[in-house]
């Protein structure tokens, strides 16, 4: 009897295993492609799955009856179903999934607009920052130096300052100093050039198309401009600078009458100054040694005697050495 009774209590038990009920299915989008990711809820039972890399899923050991099926992914609309599931059976599903447009807030972006003036809209004109002359590399504080690197521009050697402008000789080029044509911009022999990059406002070069104003040059034209001083009340100022090539000193300072201000620069090459006398007390070198030297003094008065109104002098004297030692004896040419 006893035996029976377990005998009918396992069947019941198996049984009742058996009564539970399967659902598999696929998620795809509309054109086919599984979704991976996707949420599958049956909210009465609290239970789900996640779809996999192929889009399929699978909840088990579910108990018959009538549910309510949920799906969703991220980016697509939700969908839902009813479904009926019947004791030890596996139901298939097959879900597409549309994907969701989202409505955003229109966004306005605005910005003002550079005003152009019609000088820049000319073809063939560069204009350098008078910056990029002292901070370029290998433009040693020169800048005929820094426009060698501008397209269409050269140079004759890696040790000279003249410019090359699309195939034409430096004598081609008019140099302009505020206005004022400078005939010989170079110094030590072309090594480096006339201007001072700390008192350049500007820089300009014209490589072509430039107007009737500037003559018959053939090749270009350089317009440089000299800053003016500092036109505060009772300011002055200086700076020394030192460079591999030279040493710089300028200073600057207001005018008491006429918003007027003045600016004073004056450089030296020192080559001569160090190493000259310590070859001319040793006697370490037999032979003659040149020791190339230049110095050159920049002088700007501006005043502003009205509204709209401006007067301007310059000044600009400089002088170029190269000095012979041999032993004790020295001789300048």
């Amino acid at each position: 009897m006893q035996l029976l009774l377990v005998i009918l209590l396992t069947a019941g038990i198996l049984g009742a295993q058996v009564q539970f009920a399967r659902l598999e299915g696929t998620i795809y989008d509309t054109e086919r492609a599984p979704i991976s990711g996707a949420t599958i809820k049956l909210p009465q039972l609290k239970r789900g799955a996640i779809t996999q890399r192929d889009g399929s899923f699978v909840i088990a050991d579910i108990p018959p009856g009538t549910y309510q099926i949920e799906v969703s992914a991220v980016g697509y609309d939700a969908y839902a179903t009813t479904i009926t599931l019947s004791p030890a059976t596996v139901k298939q599903l097959r879900v597409v999934l549309r994907q969701s447009s989202i409505e955003a807030q229109a966004v306005e972006v605005t910005a003002s607009r550079r005003l152009q003036e019609q000088s820049d809209t000319r073809t063939s004109v560069l204009t350098v920052d008078p910056r990029e002359a002292k901070y370029k590399a290998g433009g040693i504080e020169d800048v005929f130096r820094t426009l060698q690197n501008l397209p269409g521009v050269t140079a004759p050697s890696d040790f000279s300052s003249q410019l090359i402008v699309r195939g034409s000789g430096p004598d081609q080029n008019l140099i302009l100093l505020d206005n004022i044509e400078i005939f010989n911009p170079y110094r030590l022999y072309g090594f480096i050039s006339l201007f001072n990059p700390e008192t350049i406002s500007s820089i300009t070069l014209l490589t072509g198309g430039f107007p009737a104003q500037y003559s018959d040059r053939l090749s270009a034209v350089l317009d440089v401009r000299n800053r003016d001083g500092y036109t505060g009340n009772g300011y002055f100022s200086g700076k020394l600078n030192v460079s591999i090539t030279n040493a710089n000193v300028i200073t600057e300072g207001a005018l008491p009458f006429w918003n007027g201000a003045w600016l004073v620069s004056t450089r030296r090459t020192y080559y001569d100054l160090i190493v000259g006398p310590i070859v001319r007390a040793t006697g370490a070198v037999d032979g003659d040694v040149a020791f190339p030297n230049f110095r050159d003094l920049q002088l700007k008065l501006t005043l502003y005697p009205a509204q709209g109104h401006k007067l301007f002098a310059n000044v600009l004297t400089s002088r170029d050495n190269t000095e012979f030692t041999s032993g004790a004896n020295r001789q300048t040419a």
